[in-house]
């Protein structure tokens, strides 16, 4: 019985050095905040939802892309973000601003370019011209009408023509006159509106008898200068045009005919 006080006030001792940790330990009166839950991704329609319960454990498909968010999904680009490590920019690609769309206008290396004209490139031309000609064979005048039509090619400095030239008239005694000519011809000189060249020439010199009732003829080669001044000069490159020529030329006929003289033509060009 002696011990019981002192048993007593053992315990209220110990009562009184456990209340500031019972305290301490006592639980917040407050609500703790919910952890957030991340969406799920949604299951693929089709036969693979009727497999999803046993393959929960299974890696979702390389096929199907994972929602944002989700286990494995790539991370969801942010807007102002720094791109990630490895990703090539529109600076390393060497586009500027956006890239996309100078992708997207950039033309195909294979659609048609629209052809370029340079003035050294030739272009297909003709032209005509007929006038008034003399000329003399031994000495014997001859006039009549010319006429000369060509084909060939052109550029802003140079012109080449095949030509076919046909000369009708008669002498001065009235004796009936004619010549065929093939010739080449070639302006090498075109500064603005006047063109200077030369003309290579083969035909045939015909000429009516007096006493009897036939004809002379003679083959002959021979050669010739022209100069024209276009009058009216239209077309892409001012290249066509109403001219008038100028021609002096000379042939030597088997038979030593020689015949030259000059000619005046008014003719077009395109």
């Amino acid at each position: 019985m002696s011990r019981l006080p002192s048993v007593r006030v053992a315990a209220v001792t110990a009562l009184l050095l456990a209340a500031p940790f019972a305290s301490a330990q006592e639980p917040s009166s407050e609500p703790l905040p919910p952890l957030p839950t991340p969406p799920v991704a949604p299951l693929p329609p089709g036969p693979a939802t009727s497999g999803a319960a046993s393959s929960a454990g299974a890696p979702p498909s390389a096929s199907a892309p994972a929602a944002p968010g989700a286990v494995g999904a790539p991370p969801a680009s942010v807007p102002g973000a720094a791109p990630p490590a490895g990703a090539l920019s529109d600076r390393d690609l060497g586009l500027a601003g956006d890239g996309g769309a100078q992708l997207a206008a950039a033309p195909a290396e294979d659609a048609p370019r629209p052809r370029v004209v340079t003035g050294k490139e030739f272009r297909p031309s003709l032209k005509g011209a007929g006038g008034f000609q003399y000329a003399q064979a031994h000495g014997v005048p001859i006039t009549g009408g010319r006429l000369r039509l060509g084909v060939g090619a052109q550029n802003d400095s140079s012109a080449y023509y095949a030509v076919l030239s046909i000369l009708h008239g008669s002498t001065a005694e009235g004796l009936r006159t004619w010549d065929l000519r093939g010739s080449i011809s070639a302006d090498l000189l075109r500064t603005g509106i006047l063109r200077l060249g030369i003309d290579l020439e083969m035909g045939y010199l015909v000429v009516r008898r007096v006493t009897v009732d036939s004809r002379m003829w003679a083959l002959g080669l021979g050669g010739g200068v022209h100069g024209s001044v276009d009058v009216y000069a239209f077309g892409p490159r001012d290249d066509h045009a109403v001219f008038l020529e100028g021609k002096l030329d000379a042939h030597l006929h088997f038979g030593s005919a020689f015949v030259w003289g000059p000619s005046a033509l008014v003719g077009i060009r395109y």
